[in-house]
């Protein structure tokens, strides 16, 4: 729904994203500060691409059923010794310290592990699917309007993934972190909080402070 509504209204797409790849350095400068300081950020999803599997050397089908049908669950890789949290809370600046649980505040940023998410692997293909899906549809609205105010680009240019950029190199390549944004000016172009409420559910759904120990009911609310 995110990518047809992106589709209908393709401009301002340089200026004003809904979703777009973290380079491997922004990735990098979140995992070690702890900070998101993307204006405008309210997700952040990790998501890798899957691959082969190592007895029929293909990728898995893509299945995008609310549950894991059974076959796909037997066929499901055997999940790593120690699963990375669900979901992780990030502030956007170092002075957002307060001891009071405000998980609601828009300088609290949820980071949301694809692989805990989404163990089935035909599902999280689905899912990382639909993000490549989400970065052509940006990256080809970002190529008309340039291609509208600045001289003619090679047409095959906004099919490419900023990842594969044969002239991008280290850490300017892309991540496997995708960030999601919701301001002012991007309603105009499509909303991304319902997106933004479904991860917060999954999150609720994990009850992963209760299981930490460490939070209160107020942790999820």
């Amino acid at each position: 729904m995110l990518a047809h509504r992106l589709q209908t209204h393709p401009h301002m797409a340089e200026d004003v994203p809904v979703l777009r790849r973290l380079t491997r350095a922004e990735f990098k400068t979140i995992r070690t500060s702890g900070l998101i300081t993307h204006r405008g950020a309210i997700a952040v999803l990790v998501v890798p691409p899957l691959n082969k599997d190592p007895v029929s050397k293909e990728r898995p089908r893509v299945d995008a059923m609310p549950l894991p049908s059974p076959a796909s669950a037997m066929s499901s890789e055997s999940p790593p010794k120690a699963l990375l949290p669900s979901s992780a809370i990030y502030l956007t600046s170092e002075d957002d310290c307060s001891d009071l649980p405000n998980l609601l505040s828009p300088t609290r940023v949820p980071m949301y592990n694809g692989v805990s998410l989404f163990p089935s692997r035909p599902q999280r293909a689905a899912l990382h699917e639909r993000l490549r899906r989400l970065l052509f549809v940006e990256r080809r609205a970002r190529y008309r309007d340039y291609r509208r105010s600045n001289a003619p680009a090679k047409e095959e240019d906004a099919s490419e993934d900023a990842s594969q950029d044969k002239w991008t190199r280290g850490d300017e390549k892309g991540s496997h972190a995708f960030l999601l944004y919701s301001t002012r000016d991007s309603l105009q172009r499509a909303d991304s909080v319902p997106l933004a409420i479904a991860l917060w559910r999954l999150r609720m759904w994990e009850g992963q402070p209760w299981e930490s120990g460490c939070s209160t009911w107020a942790s999820l609310i």
